[in-house]
């Protein structure tokens, strides 16, 4: 399955998008789109026009946000760490949500994605040494 667009709101940073595009990502910012200063809600609604998946650090209030608006374009949340992790479990992040039949209306969470890895699930294209970086084995 080819790989969701992803929207990345306000509070993530711009260096992220550009290492995710460099990797081959279809990214959009906050940033780039004007989109800076609006709700949650309406970055989720604006991502989900783009038929994009929003990818946050605020994962507490996305869970929660979920619940209550239960058609967008699917939600990754990470949380706030060093640029190469963090480009990384993206990246993974976003792979993996392109291997569900829909993923669409659905959360993807930094730890699902470690969990399974731990289980030994791989996805493609990813070397041992970026799962180790992911799982936070190595600097």
């Amino acid at each position: 399955m080819p790989r969701p667009p992803a929207y990345l709101d306000e509070c993530v940073r711009a260096s992220l998008a550009a290492r995710l595009r460099l990797r081959g990502f279809d990214i959009e910012t906050a940033q780039s789109h004007g989109m800076v200063g609006i709700t949650d809600v309406e970055q989720l609604a604006y991502a989900t026009s783009r038929n994009a998946i929003i990818v946050t650090y605020d994962r507490r209030y996305f869970r929660s946000l979920r619940l209550r608006v239960r058609s967008h374009g699917g939600i990754v949340t990470l949380p706030d760490s060093a640029l190469d992790r963090q480009e990384i479990r993206a990246a993974m992040l976003i792979d993996w949500a392109a291997t569900f039949p829909d993923y669409r209306s659905q959360l993807f969470r930094r730890h699902d994605l470690q969990q399974r890895l731990i289980e030994g699930m791989r996805l493609p294209d990813y070397r041992e040494d970026e799962v180790r970086l992911a799982l936070g084995s190595m600097p």
